[in-house]
């Protein structure tokens, strides 16, 4: 559940570069990127399966998805003209990495239910986001201000 949650961290944020390519009219960028990601994710699952069976269909989708992001984030980063700052890129690798060391760590040595995995995991992340500075404060000072309850 861990890995597939990385994965779906990569899909998510590949929506928002491969949205802005196709505004851009760089379909065939995408295209060309889902092709090669095709050929990845079907080298990987006959490489894994056998040995890992469903952690490696698991393993292969988050590669797969890491691999969509980058190259679209790459295509859209080149076409818009923007530039990532190092320390927010050095700061989004600990993150991931964190968070899949962790979330592998729960898995394997706490015996709790799996519905506690999948209410404790999100939180967890976006605790370990605002650590690792990517989530900006404006969006946590929003959130802060926000009343939630209507007074009488």
């Amino acid at each position: 559940l861990g890995i597939l949650m990385v994965s779906f961290i990569s899909m998510t944020l590949g929506y928002v570069s491969g949205c802005y390519l196709t505004a851009s009219g760089k379909v065939n960028n995408l295209i060309r990127s889902f092709i090669l990601a095709i050929l990845i994710n079907v080298l990987l699952n006959l490489i894994l399966i056998p040995h890992f069976k469903v952690m490696g269909v698991a393993i292969t989708s988050a590669i797969t998805q890491f691999f969509i992001l980058v190259v679209q984030v790459n295509r859209s980063k080149h076409y818009a003209g923007f530039k990532f700052q190092n320390q927010f890129i050095l700061n989004f690798l600990m993150f991931l990495t964190t968070f899949v060391a962790v979330s592998l760590l729960v898995e394997k040595f706490l015996t709790i239910n799996w519905y506690y995995q999948l209410i404790i995991t999100p939180i967890f992340g976006l605790l370990l986001a605002w650590l690792f500075k990517i989530i900006p404060d404006e969006i946590l000072l929003a959130i802060k201000e926000r009343k939630f309850f209507i007074q009488r």
